[in-house]
């Protein structure tokens, strides 16, 4: 009988169902990165936030979300441990790095969620110059999942 690989433990029904579970509860998105970066697993198949795809393509800033996610999955995996900061866009998320077996498999990234009660000023003003009217990428910002710091 061949044993299974790390990475099929990882991705069993069980698992998928424990990222389903907490993406419900919490309402955010929690995704499953190789040890390559790549994006393999993601609870309720949940997209990114609607203001994050407003940031990434409206606004062009696809390049610097992957960049401040491959240098915070550097960190998470040169200290074996929970990364957790505040993106760009203003939100919150979180690395962690995933090991079975005492063999580091990957990294679960839990986010997005904001604590800040604004869109960065930055943005609005960007938006405004692009498109005149605010409201729908505030209305975006709003959408996503509020914890309060003290939570958080």
């Amino acid at each position: 009988m061949q044993r299974p690989t790390p990475l099929h433990l990882v991705f069993d029904d069980e698992v998928q169902k424990l990222f389903d579970h907490f993406c419900s509860l919490l309402g955010i998105r929690i995704a499953f990165f190789d040890t390559a970066f790549q994006e393999v697993v993601v609870g309720l198949d949940k997209p990114s936030c609607r203001y994050c795809r407003l940031l990434r393509g409206r606004m062009g800033l696809d390049a610097r979300c992957r960049e401040q996610d491959r240098v915070k999955l550097e960190e998470a995996t040169r200290t074996g441990s929970l990364v957790s900061y505040r993106c760009h866009g203003g939100l919150n998320e979180a690395i962690v790095p995933v090991s079975l077996s005492g063999r580091h498999i990957g990294f679960a990234m839990i986010g997005q969620f904001r604590s800040a009660r604004a869109v960065p000023a930055r943005y609005v003003r960007g938006w405004r110059r692009d498109v005149a009217d605010t409201r729908d990428l505030e209305d975006a910002f709003e959408a996503v999942p509020f914890f309060p710091r003290a939570k958080v």
